[in-house]
């Protein structure tokens, strides 16, 4: 088993307690206005992990953000549509 998986269950049991580690089977949506948050919130001092921790969503699904924004800027739409995440 890998060390970074048991560190994960160890921050999410700490942060949650049991429930953090049931696996969560929904999706959440997140507005434009809150991936830019997060976006920014990540570039100012976080990392993706530290990121998605911190605001409980994947890293994958931020670096998809930082992407599309990267792609097609502030004003290209696709970042500021709803988008689901699974958690």
């Amino acid at each position: 088993m890998n060390h970074v998986t048991v560190n994960e269950w160890v921050a999410a049991y700490s942060k949650h307690g049991a429930a953090g580690l049931i696996t969560k089977g929904t999706h959440r949506t997140f507005t434009g206005e809150q991936k830019q948050y997060i976006l920014e919130d990540m570039h100012d001092r976080l990392s993706y992990k530290a990121a998605a921790k911190k605001h409980d969503v994947l890293d994958r699904s931020i670096r998809n953000w930082e992407r599309i924004y990267r792609n097609e800027g502030p004003e290209g739409g696709s970042i500021l549509n709803v988008e689901d995440v699974q958690l």
